[in-house]
């Protein structure tokens, strides 16, 4: 349990960097997402935004799993580019493609922790569990 709350801390502080995730990716969408980590890192976050916002659009139009996982990277390179509004659709759109891969504790802790990051009082979304 610790382990998760703090791998999910870094999740939202650093780019995606789970272990083995990027060797699963195709090659043309790896090295878009190995891109935007390093515009991040450069300082170029409205960069790094339009490119993580266009991956996880593909990546959800693919119907792949970790879409919500770019969708939370995307959500957070829209914060640090300062447009809070395309922080936000991207944060719940986020919660909503997680919401069937997650608990719903799990889903209550991300929505509170995504809402303070992003400074928001609440990120409105409902898991989708089957």
């Amino acid at each position: 349990m610790r382990r998760m709350r703090r791998s999910m801390r870094r999740l939202l502080r650093r780019p995606w960097r789970a272990r083995g995730a990027l060797d699963a990716m195709p090659d043309g969408p790896r090295r878009s997402l190995m891109h935007a980590h390093a515009l991040l890192e450069a300082g170029q976050a409205a960069d790094a935004a339009a490119l993580l916002s266009d991956l996880a659009r593909q990546s959800e139009a693919a119907g792949e799993a970790r879409c919500g996982w770019i969708h939370l990277q995307a959500g957070r390179a829209w914060h640090l580019a300062g447009d809070p509004q395309q922080a936000a659709e991207h944060a719940q759109q986020a919660l909503h493609m997680l919401g069937p891969w997650i608990t719903p504790e799990r889903h209550a802790r991300l929505s509170r922790r995504i809402a303070a990051e992003l400074g928001l009082p609440t990120v409105a979304s409902s898991p989708d569990h089957a």
